[in-house]
């Protein structure tokens, strides 16, 4: 088992979902240990409101249309990709398509 202190140091990350549960903590985690983070987000209100104390860089974009944010995913250490379609599911629609594309199945 590898451990944690032998993996190589982050210096930069770009986050997707940055705004959701995981992403949240993971951007706040991240940023924490002096990791130069940008959060990428569908709402840049939400972003400023989760993280206006915090030194990130807040990327708006949406996962369906990458070629919009995809020059920011330049230059980092690493992605860290949190971001997933949460629906209802007693809903229906096209959620079901939805959770293909966005989950990188396209």
């Amino acid at each position: 088992m590898t451990h944690l202190n032998s993996l190589p140091q982050i210096q930069s990350a770009f986050v997707t979902g940055a705004t959701g549960l995981l992403g949240n903590n993971l951007v706040r985690l991240l940023v924490s240990r002096g990791v130069h983070v940008k959060a990428l987000g569908r709402s840049r209100t939400k972003a400023e409101g989760q993280f206006g104390d915090l030194p990130v860089e807040i990327v708006t974009g949406d996962m369906a249309k990458v070629g919009e944010f995809a020059a920011h995913l330049q230059g980092n250490d690493v992605v860290f990709h949190t971001a997933a379609v949460f629906h209802d599911g007693y809903k229906g629609g096209r959620a079901p398509w939805l959770c293909l594309r966005g989950n990188g199945d396209n």
